[in-house]
């Protein structure tokens, strides 16, 4: 009876590492020179596309900074929102926080940042707290979108705000660094959800 407990107990543990972005950056082969070669992923209008920046396969980008990971999107008509739901990267020893940043290409692969409208911070079951960013791109006149985060961020921390899962009244407050990538969930919407 033992048993079965510490192998549950085990996988609990194994669920709680998280992955270090960062040190995966230094060792990624996947980069590019420039916006001309990002691949893109197809945001339907209306739908959402779970994807991780950082993972094996994510691409990144040399620039005088330094490399950082990109992820791209092409958008279907009617676009009026992007939203980018971020949980941040949560570990029993390290916890980093990913700040999303909304690249627009125009039609030569010129990016410029799309600022936010707003960000919601709320809290889920299991996952703990999420923050939801929304950028308005009704009036861009492109329909390719590249997700990164600031490189100049790297080493700086997070106001981080969470929820007490015991009375959803409390708010817990932290400081984590910034992460060079993490899961994120992007949608594209006709219209706001509230």
């Amino acid at each position: 009876m033992k048993f079965p407990i510490l192998i549950s107990f085990c996988a609990i543990l194994s669920g709680c590492t998280i992955t270090d972005y960062q040190n995966n950056l230094s060792k990624t082969t996947n980069c590019i020179s420039d916006f001309s070669q990002v691949s893109y992923k197809t945001l339907n209008v209306d739908s959402k596309l779970e994807d991780e920046i950082g993972n094996k396969n994510s691409q990144c980008i040399n620039n005088p900074d330094g490399k950082m990971y990109i992820s791209g999107y092409k958008t279907k008509s009617p676009k009026k929102f992007i939203s980018i739901v971020v949980h941040p990267n949560l570990g029993p020893s390290k916890s980093t926080f990913f700040l999303p940043q909304l690249l627009a290409l125009d039609e030569n692969n010129n990016p410029s940042i799309v600022k936010e409208a707003f960000v919601i911070k709320g809290s889920q079951i299991m996952h703990g707290s999420m923050y939801e960013y929304f950028y308005d791109v009704s009036r861009e006149k492109t329909d390719e979108f590249v997700v990164t985060t600031d490189i100049g961020l790297m080493g700086k921390l997070f106001d981080y705000e969470h929820l007490n899962s015991n009375d959803n009244r409390t708010i817990h407050y932290s400081k984590m660094p910034y992460a060079a990538g993490s899961k994120i969930k992007v949608k594209l919407l006709s219209k706001l959800p509230f």
